[in-house]
C-alpha cells in the first residue's frame, strides 16, 4: 500500500489483500452494504477481479467497482 501524503490509486494483486479492503471499505457504509449474505457476496467476488484501491496516508478509503 501506499505510504506517501495525500490520495493515491493502485491496483492491488493479492486476492486476500483485496477481499479485505473490499471488506473494510464496505463495514463503513452500512446503509448500502447492510445485508451479510450480499456483502459476503461481494467480498469473495473481489478476489477474482481486478481492483484498484484509493488510498490517504496509506489507508485504504475506497475503490472503483466497474462492469462490463
Amino acid at each position: 500500500m501506499p505510504t506517501n501524503k495525500g490520495i493515491t490509486v493502485a491496483r492491488e494483486e493479492d486476492p486476500d489483500l483485496k477481499q479485505a479492503i473490499v471488506r473494510a471499505v464496505l463495514a463503513d457504509l452500512p446503509e448500502w452494504f447492510g445485508l451479510p449474505d450480499a456483502t459476503n457476496t461481494y467480498v469473495e467476488e473481489a478476489a477474482k477481479l481486478s481492483l484498484w484501491v484509493a488510498c490517504y496516508e496509506g489507508q485504504a478509503i475506497g475503490f472503483p467497482r466497474l462492469h462490463n
